[in-house]
């Protein structure tokens, strides 16, 4: 493609490029391949030709009718995109850190702009959580570390927020709307985004378990407790949400990661409590209960497979990340497997146990009753500081 410094012939190979990311991000047959590092490299490219274009400073340029609001509404997507891949890979955020909402200009040539305007609000739902996130994110981020006590309590201002927007996962797959373009707009957008937050927020809490395992029982409990309900949670629901033929295309591909990144924490749990029966020194009942705990994130992992086999048959990444799965699943418990990993004793007392169990099951789960505030104070006595990158789960599984 021949470059031209005629901002027309600019703007028009940006908003081609644009689009051809899109094309990346949602389309079946490359959805997920492109994913990571390849798709930082082309946020920064379209970024780089946005801040060219003036986009960056509100400078809105009138290419013909439509394009001020075209251009208003990808510099809005490319705010949102940065914000995706700060709590999805860990990048530092490139202009979502102080960028604010975007006031979209009247368009009286549009066909319908109340339809539209419902449209825009849908799709960057995500941006009422911004400050929040961000806040989280520069403390997760900093690569100088950050007193975990405020990324707990900022952790916990997170959730209280989507807690207080969105609900839970079964509020985002029930029908308001009259208007069933609507409603078919409003159910697609909320489980997509339910899924991207449930996603880091899992990470986030199987960290948090890890970095609390040597240190303090009640918080890692609390944390793998709080990782397991919300993994639990959207299992037991995501048969019901892929039953909607018309919001496949937007939510397959977070299905899918979130399927990836909960199935990562589901086998770590799943050795870890074959450790602790292995290991254990306690009574028969106590390591019978810890069998049935390790059963029950198998039967997790086992019913995570069910929902992967639901997805149509173009989306590929879904039988990859099964196949990967069932063959650690088969390892699981190998002697070889088992041998080489770290020896650790259950740290739970019996309560605790019991409600890991509890939570742990499917699909007889039964609700979200553990109030994010609880230890709280017991989060902000501490004063050390997290120098891992809480959201590299690669290098913890590699490691």
């Amino acid at each position: 493609m021949v470059r031209s410094h005629d901002s027309d012939d600019n703007f028009s190979v940006f908003v081609l490029s644009f689009f051809l990311k899109l094309y990346h991000k949602f389309s079946p047959e490359v959805s997920g391949i492109h994913e990571g590092e390849a798709t930082q490299r082309a946020n920064r490219s379209l970024i780089v030709c946005a801040k060219l274009l003036g986009l960056e400073r509100g400078n809105f340029q009138d290419f013909g009718p439509g394009t001020k609001l075209m251009q208003q509404k990808i510099w809005q997507f490319l705010i949102m995109a940065d914000m995706y891949q700060g709590y999805t890979y860990g990048y530092q955020l490139s202009i979502a850190n102080g960028a604010s909402h975007i006031k979209f200009d009247d368009q009286k040539n549009l066909l319908d702009q109340n339809f539209d305007q419902f449209v825009l609000d849908m799709f960057f739902l995500s941006l009422k959580f911004n400050d929040k996130l961000i806040n989280l994110l520069n403390l997760i981020l900093n690569p100088d570390g950050s007193a975990t006590s405020a990324v707990c309590q900022s952790l916990s201002n997170f959730e209280i927020i989507i807690l207080n927007e969105a609900g839970t996962f079964e509020n985002c797959l029930q029908n308001r709307e009259s208007d069933l373009r609507l409603s078919l707009i409003k159910r697609q957008f909320s489980i997509k985004n339910y899924l991207v937050f449930a996603t880091f927020l899992v990470s986030i809490f199987w960290h948090l378990f890890l970095h609390f395992e040597d240190q303090n029982v009640n918080l890692s409990y609390y944390y793998l407790v709080k990782s397991t309900t919300l993994v639990n949670e959207l299992l037991i629901y995501l048969p019901t949400a892929l039953s909607c033929d018309e919001c496949l295309f937007v939510i397959c591909p977070s299905i899918e990661k979130f399927i990836n990144r909960a199935n990562q924490i589901l086998l770590g749990l799943a050795l870890r409590f074959s450790q602790y029966r292995h290991n254990s020194v306690r009574d028969d009942a106590y390591i019978k209960r810890l069998a049935s705990i390790e059963k029950n994130f198998v039967k997790c992992i086992q019913f995570s497979f069910t929902i992967l086999d639901k997805l149509p048959s173009y989306y590929v990444n879904g039988k990859r990340i099964k196949s990967v799965h069932s063959i650690l699943l088969n390892k699981l418990d190998s002697f070889e497997f088992a041998s080489t990993s770290k020896k650790l004793p259950s740290p739970f007392d019996v309560v605790q146990l019991e409600d890991i169990f509890m939570r742990s099951q499917i699909p007889d789960f039964v609700g979200l009753d553990f109030q994010t505030l609880q230890f709280a104070d017991e989060v902000m006595m501490l004063n050390f500081d997290v120098k891992d990158r809480i959201l590299d789960f690669d290098k913890y599984f590699h490691a």
